[in-house]
This record gives C-alpha cells, structure tokens and sequence, in this order.
C-alpha cells in the first residue's frame, strides 16, 4: 500500500522538474533568439515594402500549388500555362510574355521577352531544367535592371521539392 502512494507522488515530481527544465530551456532559445524588442535572430530584413513581400508570398504560394498538381517533368510551356490560371483564380493581376524594350546607350532595342510580370512589381522566370545555373539569375537581374523593378522570382519545377526549385531575387 504504501509503495501505490509513493509511485504517484514520484511521477507527479518527475512531470514536475522535467517541466521545470521545459520551460527554463524554452526561455533560453527565446533569450538567444531576440535580438532587438520584436526582432527575431531568423528574420532578415529585406529590401522591399510589405506590398512586394505580400506579392512574392502569394506568387509563391500559386507555383506551389502548379507544383502539387503536375509535379515535375512537364515542358515549361504547360507550367507557365497552369501558373497564369492559379494567378488569375488567386487574383493577381499579371503579364504574360511581356515584351521588354533593353536600353544601349540612347538606343532601345526591342525584342526582348519577361515570362511573367506580376502586377508591375513582380519579375516571374519560369524554367523546367535539370538544375538552375548561375545564367538563370542573371538572366533575371537583367530584367529587374531594364524593367526598374526590385524583386524577381525564378522558379524551375523540373524538380522533386519545389522548395529546392525557388529562387528569390532581390536587385538594390
């Protein structure tokens, strides 16, 4: 009888210290954590005003839903194609293939096409390659620079995690 009494009595203090130690290590990562008041060690400022960062989120958001439907292994044809129907049920206002004109020097030097522009804030380059190579980037850079706009996307879903597949890119 009296060990039914003493089992209780030690499971309630083991719940107890191991709650103890929880919650003194909960408040250690929390003080490792804040840098500043309301600031967090794994945010990065960025560059952009909250009306680009709520546009990359849902132009995110819309490649990961193309990218749960089809997977990987299409053209990129059908994925640009599937991505302007998920923009346009989202509603987000976007160019197709828009057409670019390069400045050189005083000239204009038409011909030159954007995969996607999203509601003229957003650069959007849709790929279906193996990997993504350093060219793709530039690439796009070399459209925010032409087009003056700071934020661009690339996106490859020719992979297995579309996560693996997402650049962002930010021009200063």
């Amino acid at each position: 009888m009296e060990r039914a009494i003493r089992k209780p009595l030690q499971v309630s203090l083991g719940l107890r210290i191991a709650r103890s130690i929880s919650n003194r290590r909960a408040a250690a990562r929390r003080d490792l954590c804040v840098l500043k008041e309301g600031q967090s060690m794994l945010r990065i400022s960025s560059p952009l005003n909250a009306t680009e960062e709520s546009l990359i989120t849902r132009a995110m958001d819309c490649a990961f839903a193309v990218h749960r439907e089809l997977g990987p292994g299409f053209r990129e044809l059908i994925y640009q194609r599937a991505y302007c129907l998920e923009l346009e049920s989202c509603g987000v206002r976007f160019e197709c293939e828009k057409s670019i004109e390069v400045r050189y020097k005083a000239w204009s030097i038409p011909g030159q096409k954007v995969d996607l522009l999203l509601e003229g804030l957003l650069v959007v380059e849709i790929k279906a390659v193996p990997e993504l190579l350093e060219v793709h980037e530039r690439q796009v850079r070399s459209y925010l620079k032409t087009m003056k706009t700071r934020a661009g996307l690339l996106v490859n879903f020719n992979v297995t995690l579309l996560k693996d597949g997402i650049r962002r890119i930010v021009y200063t």
